[in-house]
């Protein structure tokens, strides 16, 4: 993903939390619908004083400390792991973690990786409104994920929907990622599922 992209991610999320209409954005931004859809949709380079202004109004504040942003990438790797742990109450402390420094994550190169750990926890947590809102917003943006973000955010739809006793829905989507060859961490996650499904 590139900065523009990930600059108009951001925004679009940032947007659809306080649940702002673009027009509004637009407006208060000083510019056009157009452009600011470009600017949301990562389909341009922002000149500086609009990006600024939009942030403004959304109350955004870009975060890119590396020692910060490597901590992160640890803890939602650890929140990743402890998914199958019989270890409830360490997962939700990791959880609890990573809610509490939200806003600096979602307004950080870790948005996706956020989101979708976010989608790990409340899918094996059986929180299904939660899991529809995020599962609506990444919709939307799987273009710009990494193979391995796809491969995560595929499997835990997949969970959602097992949940949600749409058993063919999940069985299939877990098939199609063992035939894509996803990356070794996650074959075994998907055997479990599979495995509660056909049980």
């Amino acid at each position: 993903m590139n900065n523009k992209e990930l600059i108009g991610l951001i925004i679009r999320n940032k947007r659809n939390d306080l649940d702002l209409k673009s027009l509004y954005v637009a407006k208060k931004a000083n510019i056009s619908a157009p452009y600011f859809s470009h600017i949301e949709n990562g389909h341009v380079h922002a000149d500086p004083l609009v990006l600024s202004a939009i942030y403004d109004i959304l109350q955004i504040e870009f975060n890119n400390d590396e020692k910060w942003l490597n901590k992160k990438i640890k803890e939602i790797k650890m929140l990743h792991q402890s998914i199958y742990d019989y270890d409830i109450e360490h997962r939700n402390k990791l959880y609890e973690k990573m809610i509490h420094d939200e806003e600096k994550l979602v307004s950080s190169i870790l948005i996706l990786d956020y989101l979708i750990a976010k989608l790990a926890y409340n899918s094996t947590s059986y929180k299904s409104d939660e899991c529809k809102k995020i599962i609506n917003f990444l919709d939307c943006v799987q273009d710009r994920m990494t193979a391995e973000q796809q491969n995560f955010y595929i499997y835990y739809v997949a969970v959602y929907y097992k949940n949600e006793n749409q058993l063919t829905k999940s069985k299939i989507m877990l098939y199609d990622l063992l035939q894509k060859g996803s990356q070794e961490t996650i074959i075994p996650m998907i055997y479990y599922q599979l495995g509660q499904i056909e049980t």
